[in-house]
C-alpha cells in the first residue's frame, strides 16, 4: 500500500509538469493527492508492523486513521465549490515551464499537521527501537529513517517555500534517493528480510534461556526466559558483570569463565525449584573473525530428566516386584519372608520404615489393627515395639478418615504436616515427615494395610511409585491368601480329624465349635439343631462378651419366620449377609446389635437339612464369598460327625432298651407281689434313664384316684420326696392326670408355664414326660 501510493504519487507529479494548461495541471494535481493522502498512514502502519507494535493496527483504529484522508480528497475534488483546500491557483510561465502556484487554504494546513503527527510518531518509533536493537537491525533502522526524512525534508521545504526551485514540490525527486538507500540497505542489512519484530518475537517466545557476553563477561541480551532461570529481570541484569549476577552459582562461573565453547548438564534450583538444563556455550565472533562474546543458551530438561527417573524407577521397582513375587511363591511359612519382602521394598523405594498392619475386632467389637511385621533403615527407630501400635483403635485415636478411604481402596499419601491434627500426633510421634499407606485386600475384604515412613525428609510421591507399590501390596495380600488358604486346608483336614475322633454327640458338638474359627475367623459362633419347624442354639463360643449369652442360650426360632434361615433349608446352599443392617430380613435384637456381619452353612444329612452352622462378626462386611467355600466344608464334616454321633446314640438308645426290657422281664419273673413288682420296675427304669427322678402312678378301681405305687429318684424324707402307696392324686388335676384321661403321651419342656403342672410344695422340677400304661 506504502509503495503504492509513492508511485501515485510520482506518477501524477510526473504527469503534471509536462501538462501545457491550468485545466490538466490541476487534474494532475488532484490524481497526485490519491497517494500524498495516503502515505503517511501507510507510512505509520509499516513502522508499527515493523517495531512489532502491530496490535495497534485494529480496524477501529485504521477506521479513523483513514477519515481525515478522505476528507481531503473530497475537499480537493470539490475546491471549485468551496476553495477551502486551495483559495487560488494560478499558473507561473515565469520558469523554464509552467508551474501550478496556489494559494493554500486552510484544509492544506489541516493535512500538513496530520501527515507529519504521523510522521512524528513513526519516527519516534523507530527511535526506540534503535535505541534497543542490537547492531545488525540498527542499520536497518538507521536505513528506514534516512529513507523517511529525506522525502520529509522535501516536503517541509516546498511547504514552506524555501525551496531553491520556485513552486517545484521536492517530495517526489526525494523518493528517488529513498529507493536508493532502501536498496542499499536490503542487501547490506537483509531489510525486511530479518526484522527487529521477528528477533523479539523469537526471544519473548523462546523458552531456553539465552544470554549474550561481551569479551569482559558482562551481560549484553538476555530474553525473558533466562532472567526467569538466573532470577534477574532483564533492565537489571543488562550490563552487570555475569559473576554479579550469577553470584549464587559461582561455581559454575569459575568453571566456565574462559569457556568458549562448552556443553553440559547443570542443575539450578533447590527442593521444588530444582530444575535441570542443558547448557550449551558458543562464541560470537565480528566480521573479521575476533572473538566479540560468547552465547549461552539454557535448555530446560527437567521433565526428560525427570521421566528418565521415572524410567529408573520403574525398573527398580520392577525388579523389586519380580524378586517379591519370587519371595512369595516359594515361601513355604509366609510369616517368615515378609520381613525380607519388606526390606526389598523398603531399599527400593528409598525409605526410612515399611511395615505391615492386620485389622481384628477388639472385645467390644471394636475394629482395631496391629503392626505385625517392620523393617527400618539404619538410623531410623523401629516401632514394631511400641505397644500403642498394638490393638491400636482406629477410632478411638481419630483415624477413622483411614477407615473410610483404605476400606474402598484408596491411597494414603503426602507430608504429614498436611495431616489432620488427630493423625499428625500420632505420626510425629515416631518421627514421620511423609507416608504412604496402601491397603491390603484378601479375599475381597479390608484386611490392613502397609506403610511407607520417610523420616529424614519431606516426600512428594510419584504417581509411578505409587502404582508399584500398590502391584507389590496386590502380590502380598495374593501371598496371605494363598497362605490363608493352606492353612483353611490344614484346618479343614485336622477338624475333620478331631470331629470323627469322638462319637459322643455332645463332644462332637463341642468340638465343631472348638474347630470352626481356625477355617473361618469369627467373634462368636453357635450351632443350631432343627426340632420340626423350628431351630434351637444347642452350642454357642463367643457370644458372652457381647453380652448376649442368655439370648443365644434360650432363643428358639421358628424357621419360616427367619429369611436365612427358610433360605438355607430350601436351597441347601450357605449364605453370607456383608451389613445385617442393610440384610431386609434380619431379626433385630437389641442384645444383638453388635452383630453386622453373617455368614452360614446349613448341616445337611442324606439330603435333609438337620442344623445350621453359624458365625457371627462384629465388623460390617468382614465375611465375603470367599468364606463360603470352607465353611461348606467344615458344615460337610460337621454333619458326617452329627450323624455318625447320633446314629452311635441311637445304637446305645437301643442297647439300653433291650437291657431294661430283659431286666424288667427278669424282676417279673422273680416277683410276686405287685408292689414291690412296680417298684422295682420304677428302679430299673430310672436305673436306665438318666433323669432326676421316676414315679409311677395306677387309678383306683373307681378310675377317679391316681396311687402313686412306684417311686425312684430324690431319696425319701427330703422335701420333694413323694412317699409310695400314701401320695394320691384326683384324675382331675396335674400333668398325669390329664394323660390318664386322654390317653395319650405328654411332654412339658418348662413346667413353669405349662397349664396342667400341679406343683406339690417346693420342686427344682423344669420340665416333665408323662406316658400312659395302657
Amino acid at each position: 500500500m506504502l509503495m503504492l501510493a509513492v508511485v501515485v504519487w510520482s506518477l501524477g507529479y510526473a504527469m503534471e509538469l509536462p501538462s501545457p494548461d491550468l485545466a490538466t495541471k490541476i487534474f494532475w494535481s488532484n490524481v497526485n493527492f490519491l497517494g500524498i493522502v495516503v502515505v503517511p498512514m501507510a507510512w505509520l502502519a509499516f513502522v508499527l508492523q515493523y517495531t512489532g507494535r502491530e496490535k495497534w493496527l485494529t480496524r477501529c483504529h485504521l477506521a479513523l486513521l483513514a477519515v481525515e484522508p478522505l476528507i481531503i480528497l473530497s475537499l480537493v475534488w470539490t475546491n471549485d465549490l468551496h476553495h477551502l483546500f486551495w483559495s487560488d491557483v494560478r499558473l507561473d510561465t515565469s520558469g523554464p515551464f509552467p508551474m501550478l502556484d496556489p494559494t493554500f487554504s486552510m484544509g492544506v494546513w489541516v493535512h500538513v499537521v496530520y501527515s507529519y503527527t504521523l510522521l512524528s510518531l513513526a519516527t519516534f518509533s523507530l527511535i526506540q527501537t534503535l535505541v534497543r536493537s542490537p547492531r545488525l537491525y540498527r542499520g536497518q533502522v538507521i536505513v528506514l529513517l534516512v529513507g523517511a526524512l529525506v522525502p520529509w525534508v522535501g516536503n517541509v521545504l516546498h511547504i514552506s517555500g524555501l525551496s531553491p526551485f520556485s513552486h517545484l514540490d521536492l517530495t517526489p525527486f526525494a523518493f528517488t534517493l529513498t529507493s536508493l538507500v532502501l536498496a542499499w540497505g536490503l542487501f547490506r542489512f537483509r531489510l525486511l528480510d530479518i526484522v527487529p519484530v521477528a528477533r523479539n518475537a523469537v526471544l519473548e517466545s523462546m523458552s531456553d534461556g539465552m544470554i549474550v557476553l561481551d569479551a569482559k563477561n558482562r551481560i549484553v541480551d538476555l530474553n525473558p526466559a533466562a532472567a526467569r532461570i538466573i532470577d534477574h529481570p532483564v533492565s537489571e541484569a543488562i550490563g552487570q558483570p555475569a559473576a554479579s549476577v550469577l553470584s549464587g552459582h559461582l561455581d559454575l562461573v569459575e568453571r566456565y569463565h574462559d569457556a568458549t565453547e562448552a556443553h553440559a548438564e547443570i542443575v539450578l534450583g533447590a527442593d521444588e525449584a530444582r530444575r535441570h538444563y542443558d547448557l550449551c556455550i558458543s562464541p560470537l565472533h565480528d566480521r573479521h573473525g575476533s572473538l566479540t562474546g560468547r552465547l549461552i543458551v539454557l535448555h530446560d530438561v527437567t521433565r526428560r530428566k525427570q521421566a528418565e527417573e521415572r524410567l529408573r524407577t520403574r525398573e527398580r521397582f520392577l525388579e523389586c516386584l519380580s524378586e517379591v513375587s519370587q519371595q512369595l511363591l516359594r515361601a513355604d511359612d509366609l510369616a517368615e519372608e515378609l520381613p525380607a519382602i519388606l526390606r526389598c521394598l523398603g531399599e527400593t523405594a528409598e525409605i526410612c520404615r515399611t511395615y505391615l498392619f492386620e485389622n481384628h475386632t477388639g472385645p467390644e467389637g471394636e475394629l482395631l489393627c496391629s503392626q505385625r511385621y517392620e523393617w527400618c533403615a539404619p538410623g531410623a527407630e523401629p516401632q514394631i515395639n511400641n505397644p500403642e501400635l498394638q490393638d491400636f483403635s482406629y477410632v478411638a485415636a481419630g483415624f477413622v478418615r483411614w477407615v473410610e478411604t483404605l476400606a474402598r481402596g484408596d491411597v494414603i499419601a503426602g507430608a504429614v504436616a498436611d495431616l489432620p491434627e488427630s493423625e499428625r500426633v500420632v505420626l510425629e510421634s515416631q518421627s514421620i515427615r511423609s507416608i504412604l499407606i496402601i491397603p491390603l485386600f484378601v479375599s475381597d475384604a479390608w484386611h490392613g494395610f502397609i506403610g511407607f515412613d520417610v523420616c529424614d525428609r519431606v516426600r512428594e510421591w510419584q504417581q509411578v511409585e505409587i502404582d508399584l507399590l500398590r502391584a507389590a501390596a496386590s502380590d502380598i495380600a495374593s501371598g496371605i491368601e494363598r497362605e490363608q488358604a493352606r492353612r483353611q486346608a490344614q484346618a479343614l483336614a485336622e477338624a475333620a480329624a478331631a470331629l470323627t475322633a469322638t462319637l459322643d454327640l455332645e463332644q462332637v458338638l463341642d468340638r465343631i465349635l472348638e474347630q470352626v474359627g481356625r477355617v473361618v475367623s469369627n467373634d462368636a459362633a453357635n450351632v443350631m439343631l432343627i426340632e420340626g419347624d423350628q431351630a434351637r442354639v444347642v452350642r454357642w463360643r463367643g457370644y458372652e462378651r457381647f453380652g448376649s449369652e442368655e439370648f443365644v442360650s434360650t432363643v428358639i426360632f421358628r424357621i419360616s419366620e427367619v429369611p436365612n434361615l427358610q433360605q438355607m433349608v430350601e436351597s441347601r446352599e450357605p449364605m453370607v449377609i456383608l451389613d445385617t443392617a442393610a440384610y431386609p430380613g434380619w431379626a433385630q435384637v437389641p442384645t444383638q446389635e453388635w452383630l453386622r456381619s453373617y455368614a452360614a452353612a446349613p448341616i445337611v444329612v442324606r439330603g435333609e437339612v438337620i442344623g445350621f452352622l453359624n458365625v457371627d462378626s462384629a465388623t460390617p462386611g468382614f465375611f465375603t464369598q470367599a468364606h463360603i467355600v470352607p465353611l461348606r466344608a467344615f458344615a460337610d464334616y460337621a454333619a458326617v460327625a452329627i450323624e455318625n454321633a447320633q446314629l452311635f446314640q441311637s445304637e446305645q438308645q437301643q442297647t439300653h432298651r433291650l437291657a431294661m426290657l430283659a431286666d424288667v422281664a427278669r424282676v417279673v419273673a422273680t416277683t410276686l407281689d405287685v408292689d414291690d413288682l412296680l417298684q422295682a420296675v420304677t428302679e430299673n427304669i430310672h436305673r436306665h434313664f438318666a433323669c432326676p427322678m421316676i414315679e409311677l402312678f395306677t387309678l383306683d378301681d373307681e378310675g377317679k384316684t391316681l396311687l402313686l405305687r412306684g417311686y425312684s429318684g430324690i431319696p425319701i424324707g427330703s422335701s420333694e420326696a413323694i412317699t409310695p402307696r400314701v401320695y394320691r392324686q384326683p384324675i382331675e388335676q396335674g400333668i398325669i392326670g390329664h394323660v390318664a384321661r386322654t390317653g395319650k403321651p405328654y411332654i412339658a419342656s418348662d413346667v413353669r408355664t405349662d397349664p396342667y403342672f400341679l406343683c406339690v410344695g417346693e420342686t427344682s422340677i423344669r420340665s416333665e414326660l408323662c406316658v400312659p400304661i395302657l
